[in-house]
């Protein structure tokens, strides 16, 4: 029997099915996003050996809820105080626990603290799942947009292969996301990010499978009906993740319908389009109204905390205008530096030239919006996302901080996102215009945003390993900041008290005694780096210098103008006993325990100056009253075993030195990266 001619003819077409595959490869969406979140990853890994930082002591480090199951049901239990959040630092923490990734001293010497890799690794992959959400999102609204343009399907298809994994990669390499990603106490902006993009996304799948926006969704399966309600319940469930990441999650539901209206009024009439999204935008009030609801109930209000009386709203509104148009608007370009606490102005008057020049700005982003508001909903969407997303951070509603770039993480998918769109209107063009290259210059301009946006990333994220390169380039942008220049006066303290080094100490006195000269420059809010330097200050002379007269000197001015804060108290007592000013450490103790009575640290230093002059009897008699009181003090029992020590009582030394180790172990371990504030007098020392 011979063989079929039309057969083989047919054979030979083989190979170049095969070629035409590999041609297709690059456009794979998962080659593309298995190649983005590579090249995102290998951009910010230098973080993973960036120290704390700002808040992360306090956050982290020093929060004993994240440490046990007890304060992990107390978090759960709390949640709207941003629990997500916090059950992502408890993860971490189990983690380092459980792998022993713990930070080491100057003499390579294992502490109890934990290092911040596996907290900067769990940043990292929040932020990659956010790279994947942009990718899907912008996907999934491409091909629902795809209605209505068979004629021009070759372009339509060319600019949804292309455009997602684009907007993909310069959001994940975008620098200014860098703040939100590798300050961990930015945390709570990626985490309501990765809630907000899928919550969108759901949402477009939900829409699509219910049929509302098509011209019968009659016609939809019973399949369908089951996976949009299923994927209805996933949207629902961002929008309760995102209660516990970040406040800002309450324009989720507005920024919904916002994607929807475009999407529905491209694909079907504006009469049909707006029936449709009447159920969406009940549901969207029920969301938000049930929000504020729950933070009334939670929280005794809507706003929750005390920057809401920070400044009149109308003049936080003045001054956001400027914010957004000549603050984030150029470092969302790449046009300047970025600055983890930048110095803005206040505004008071709509005839500033701030307020002027923004409104010019956000004007032009309006006019934008509505020009391709029918050519390239994309470009519309984004920006609506952009400014609804800026309305908690950016609006009437008074922040700490007039600007922090943390607060941009999430509006910068709108913004990604409207850029991207407005380069492939550019790039079609070039293909209509048939203009010569136009492939060359268009792979060309792509290549070149992303390796300089890249580079920008990869530098912002090794500054971030060195916390005084860190605040010299902030000090730099932000001049005259106390906060900033207290941050960098810490930073060389610590590197002058863990490595002996005193040119480092003496950078760190000369910055010290820079800011106290200028009280005048400290305001309410930031009154508190005030007392603070001033402790870091005498710290530095007690520890580096050993000049404990100086050291006297600027504990008493602290306790003089911040008696509230024991650390002087303690400190200064220190100094007296090192100098062996005895009379003065008991007049300081009578001074201390007059104010507060069953205070721990001020027993401690009346025995502590007993035990230096030798009354042995009587010091051990007042550490074994502290022990009754107060439990297993540590610098008491150790003082008791060198008592004991000195009586010739061996039994009793080595009893009291297990009881002070078990009492040492059981003590949280202090904050990494925060000069010792205090100095208790331990029995080895004498």
């Amino acid at each position: 029997m011979g063989k079929n001619p039309t057969t083989m003819k047919r054979r030979p077409a083989k190979p170049t099915s095969t070629a035409s595959r590999r041609s297709d490869f690059p456009a794979n969406p998962w080659f593309q996003t298995s190649a983005i979140l590579l090249f995102v990853f290998l951009v910010y890994s230098p973080s993973l050996s960036a120290p704390w930082y700002f808040d992360d002591e306090g956050t982290i480090t020093e929060n004993l809820k994240l440490r046990n199951m007890y304060g992990i049901r107390y978090i759960v239990a709390d949640f709207i105080h941003r629990g997500a959040v916090q059950l992502s630092y408890a993860l971490d923490w189990q983690l380092s626990e459980r792998f022993g990734v713990y930070a080491q001293d100057a003499s390579g010497n294992i502490s109890a603290r934990h290092a911040t890799t596996i907290y900067h690794l769990s940043s990292i992959v929040y932020h990659l799942l956010n790279v994947a959400g942009v990718f899907l999102l912008i996907r999934k609204m491409m091909v629902l947009l795809r209605n209505r343009q068979t004629g021009e399907s070759g372009q339509v298809d060319y600019q949804m292969v292309y455009l997602p994994p684009i907007a993909a990669l310069l959001y994940g390499l975008h620098p200014i996301n860098t703040e939100a990603v590798t300050y961990l106490s930015g945390r709570a902006s990626v985490l309501a990010t990765v809630a907000y993009v899928f919550g969108m996304w759901s949402l477009l799948i939900a829409a699509e499978r219910f049929g509302l926006l098509d011209e019968h969704p009659e016609e939809r399966s019973r399949r369908d009906r089951i996976i949009g309600t299923r994927v209805s319940l996933c949207t629902v469930a961002c929008f309760i993740l995102g209660i516990g990441s970040k406040e800002i999650i309450v324009t989720m539901p507005v920024t919904g319908v916002a994607i929807l209206a475009p999407v529905a009024a491209h694909r079907l009439s504006w009469r049909t389009a707006l029936r449709r999204l009447v159920p969406f935008c009940a549901v969207a009030g029920l969301l938000v109204t049930g929000f504020f609801a729950y933070r009334i109930q939670a929280l005794g209000g809507i706003i929750g905390f005390e920057e809401a009386e920070i400044r009149p709203w109308w003049v936080n509104l003045l001054s956001q205008i400027g914010v957004i148009s000549l603050y984030y608007l150029p470092r969302q370009l790449c046009l300047l530096p970025l600055c983890i606490d930048p110095q803005v102005p206040e505004i008071h008057s709509a005839s500033h030239p701030n307020v002027i020049f923004g409104i010019i700005i956000l004007g032009g982003l309006v006019f934008l919006a509505v020009r391709y508001a029918k050519r390239a909903p994309l470009v519309t969407i984004g920006l609506l996302w952009y400014f609804i997303a800026l309305v908690p951070t950016s609006s009437i509603v008074p922040l700490n901080d007039l600007a922090a770039e943390r607060h941009i993480y999430l509006p910068n998918v709108g913004f990604v996102l409207a850029f991207v769109a407005i380069l492939g209107q550019w790039i079609e063009h070039l293909v209509r215009q048939r203009i010569r290259g136009r492939a060359v210059m268009a792979v060309a301009m792509v290549a070149c945003t992303c390796v300089f946006v890249g580079a920008l990333t990869v530098k912002r994220n090794l500054l971030y390993t060195d916390p005084i390169r860190f605040w010299q380039d902030t000090e730099r942008h932000s001049p005259d900041n106390p906060r900033v220049q207290y941050h960098l006066a810490t930073s060389y303290a610590l590197r002058g008290i863990r490595y002996s080094d005193l040119n480092a100490a003496n950078e760190a006195v000369k910055i010290c005694e820079k800011i106290l000269a200028k009280p005048e420059r400290f305001s309410p809010r930031t009154s508190e780096y005030f007392g603070t330097t001033a402790m870091l200050l005498g710290c530095v002379y007690m520890r580096n210098f050993k000049e404990y007269d100086k050291a006297a000197r600027v504990f008493e001015f602290c306790i003089e103008h911040w008696p509230d804060r024991s650390e002087s108290w303690k400190n200064l007592g220190v100094c007296y006993l090192l100098t062996k000013k005895f009379d003065k450490a008991k007049e300081l103790s009578d001074r201390w325990l007059e104010r507060e009575p069953d205070n721990v640290s001020a027993k401690l230093l009346v025995a502590n100056s007993l035990f230096m002059q030798k009354h042995l009897g009587e010091a051990e008699t007042r550490y074994l009253e502290i022990l009754k009181t107060h439990g297993e003090i540590t610098n008491a029992l150790d003082n008791l075993s060198n008592i004991a020590r000195m009586k010739g009582d061996a039994g009793a030394a080595k009893e009291y030195e297990a009881r002070a180790s078990a009492s040492r172990r059981s003590e949280s371990p202090g904050a990494p990266g925060e000069p010792p504030r205090s100095f208790e007098i331990q029995a080895n020392e004498f």
